[in-house]
């Protein structure tokens, strides 16, 4: 989560296990300030390091959790 210098909140959910192969551990602390700043953050805290984010905006889930498949 981040805010713009205009006070815009910037959401982003990162799913990036398992993307290019078994042992991907998603993105490091660097991508996601690289991310946040290509978004226009000036200021920007980590909620969660884990598989366990969900994305929900406009009445709709927008990913699917990594653990459904360990279901």
């Amino acid at each position: 989560m981040g805010q713009s210098a205009i006070g815009t909140l910037i959401f982003i959910e990162t799913d990036g296990r398992f993307a290019t192969g078994s042992h991907d551990i998603g993105p490091s602390q660097q991508d996601l300030v690289r991310l946040m700043r290509k978004y226009g953050a000036v200021t920007a805290a980590c909620l969660s390091g884990g598989s366990n984010c969900t994305m929900y905006a406009h009445g709709k889930i927008l990913n699917h959790l990594q653990i459904d498949d360990e279901l």
